[in-house]
């Protein structure tokens, strides 16, 4: 299942997934409320970048994050492979986050 962003655009969802060992190259914004980024791997195989207000500590873990999506504008990170006059990505500012399960995902 992909997510459809543009429609949850400006609105609270909440989404599960892991921070990501290979970070994919995104836009990464500056939010004052939001200072610690991270590289959000969800179960489709889709990543984002998240924002929280607490840092994140703990790898191979499920997180479920809750936040607002907003959608970063800018130039494209790879000129000529994206034919957009206006390079966009939607990414999430999490209010809440929790892991959810206990077991490390190497264990698995």
């Amino acid at each position: 299942m992909r997510y459809n962003f543009e429609e949850c655009l400006d609105k609270t969802i909440t989404i599960e997934g892991v921070i990501s060992p290979i970070p994919w190259q995104h836009m990464i914004g500056m939010f004052e409320d939001y200072p610690f980024s991270e590289y959000f791997d969800l179960d489709n195989n889709e990543q984002i970048v998240i924002y929280s207000r607490t840092q994140i500590l703990r790898r191979n873990t499920r997180i479920k994050a809750t936040g607002k999506i907003v959608k970063l504008t800018g130039r494209s990170k790879r000129p000529g492979k994206i034919d957009d006059d206006e390079y966009y990505e939607y990414q999430m500012l999490v209010d809440n986050w929790d892991y959810t399960i206990s077991k490390n995902l190497d264990e698995e």
